[in-house]
């Protein structure tokens, strides 16, 4: 048996959007789909219109390093080792 499976955009046109078909073979649905194929074309225009958000970066952010006035802390050029601009 075949499927037929939608992806977004494509040369065919609806009011919402457009999109793509393709006929698969029922042994390749499943990687089809996870490789951002969609069983209507209401959910591939819905999945292709949607923003991408990004993951945020694990661990802690980074801080920079201030004097006692407030002022940002300076690196110093003869410690090569150590960035006293920024807090561990």
């Amino acid at each position: 048996m075949k499927t037929m499976l939608y992806q977004s955009p494509g040369p065919k046109a609806r009011p919402d959007g457009s999109y793509g078909w393709k006929i698969f073979d029922d042994g390749d649905v499943e990687a089809a789909l996870k490789a951002g194929w969609s069983k209507t074309p209401r959910k591939a225009i819905e999945a292709a219109s949607k923003p991408v958000v990004e993951k945020p970066k694990r661990g802690r952010p980074r801080k920079r390093a201030r004097t006692e006035d407030g002022q940002f802390q300076a690196d110093d050029p003869a410690t090569t080792d150590v960035n006293e601009a920024w807090k561990e």
